[in-house]
């Protein structure tokens, strides 16, 4: 059976305007340690969100 898993985003001082831009994976995808999992839009830059362990 495959191992859920659950991360936080990085600490980041405005969150304000943020919006999720892209997913990166699907529902039953096995992410890889270090795999960007979505990016998060401001008006200035995007930022991709890794996923720190290895799961599902």
């Amino acid at each position: 059976m495959a191992k859920s898993i659950s991360f936080t985003l990085p600490a980041m001082e405005d969150l304000d305007g943020l919006s999720i831009s892209a997913i990166h994976v699907d529902f039953d995808d096995m992410s890889q340690i270090a795999q960007d999992n979505l990016s998060l839009e401001s008006e200035k830059t995007v930022i991709d969100v890794p996923c720190p362990p290895k799961g599902q």
